[in-house]
């Protein structure tokens, strides 16, 4: 997990992020929460400003807010990088009103590597089943 994550603003992921939005969370004015984000998801302010802030996490919890805040606006979005892991931010609402927030998941894996996902998957159980026939075979070799 980056230490402190930095905001990207870009304007094609924050356009596709309400299409695929997990839940919205309303901020009462100077009010702040914590979230995990996944790697690749987006947090879009649909209204209102508020203001990022994230920490460096030592056995998945983050310990204090470190790093500057960022400040995003109403129609501004933050996209989490995939090469990491989940990313704990604080969003504290910067302004006088309410503010809307977004939480978008992260895009599905393209269907190339949907076989490989479920390959991988099985995999911890097809080496289990090896194991045990390696064990089995040895066994079976040392009696006879």
């Amino acid at each position: 997990m980056p230490s402190s994550p930095m905001p990207n603003t870009t304007a094609a992921r924050a356009a596709g992020a309400l299409a695929n939005a997990a839940a919205r969370t309303d901020l009462p004015a100077r009010s702040s929460t914590w979230v995990s984000l996944p790697p690749g998801a987006t947090l879009q302010v649909e209204s209102g400003r508020i203001r990022l802030a994230g920490g460096p996490a030592m056995c998945g919890q983050v310990l204090l807010a470190s790093g500057l805040p960022h400040l995003l606006e109403a129609g501004q979005a933050w996209c989490v990088p995939s090469g990491g892991g989940a990313a704990w931010v604080q969003l504290t609402n910067a302004g006088p009103d309410r503010a809307c927030v977004a939480l978008a998941d992260p895009p599905p894996a393209p269907a190339r590597f949907a076989a490989w996902t479920s390959a991988l998957a099985g995999l911890p159980a097809r080496l289990a089943g090896w194991r045990q026939r390696a064990r089995a075979t040895a066994t079976a070799g040392a009696t006879s």
